[in-house]
């Protein structure tokens, strides 16, 4: 499994003095990739999104709203 993870986007000028976000809407989508072969001999079927209730899991929007 791997994930990746931006971090505080300081030096782009993400955020204005208040903290608010300025970039407009992010989305951060869990991609599901499943090995058939082995460790050493990868084969990789088709990826697709993860979901739950019939969505698409959005981790960046269900993080954000704290």
């Amino acid at each position: 499994m791997a994930l990746a993870f931006w971090g505080i986007w300081l030096g782009y000028n993400a955020f204005n003095k208040k903290g608010e976000w300025e970039l407009g809407s992010l989305h951060g989508y869990v991609y599901v990739y499943i090995n058939k072969g082995s460790n050493d001999n990868t084969e990789y079927e088709e990826p697709y999104r993860l979901q739950a209730d019939g969505e698409d899991v959005d981790a960046i929007t269900k993080l954000w709203r704290f």
